[in-house]
């Protein structure tokens, strides 16, 4: 399963170069965004704050718009030319 760490650890390592992720969403359908890593936190001017680690905010550029997801939810992220997979199992 993925980790909030290991998502992090590879948006960090991409600084502000563009990041393909592809997840699962809540219904099972797959979508990939395209983000760059110094968009990623809160929405602004929501008034809100997400209090869990395991879920990233991101602004998907391709869209402009933001999405949400879960760590545990990530199938891949591709950064820096490298591509990591991430399987369903422990």
């Amino acid at each position: 399963m993925t980790t909030a760490t290991q998502v992090t650890e590879i948006l960090k390592a991409a600084k502000s170069t563009f990041v393909n992720i592809t997840f699962a969403k809540a219904n099972g359908e797959v979508r990939s965004l395209t983000t760059n890593p110094k968009q990623i936190g809160e929405v602004l001017g929501t008034g809100t704050t997400c209090k869990d680690p395991n879920v990233f905010r991101i602004v998907d550029v391709k869209l402009g718009q933001w999405r949400s997801f879960r760590a545990e939810r990530v199938l891949s992220v591709t950064a820096n030319g490298k591509t990591t997979f991430f399987t369903e199992e422990a």
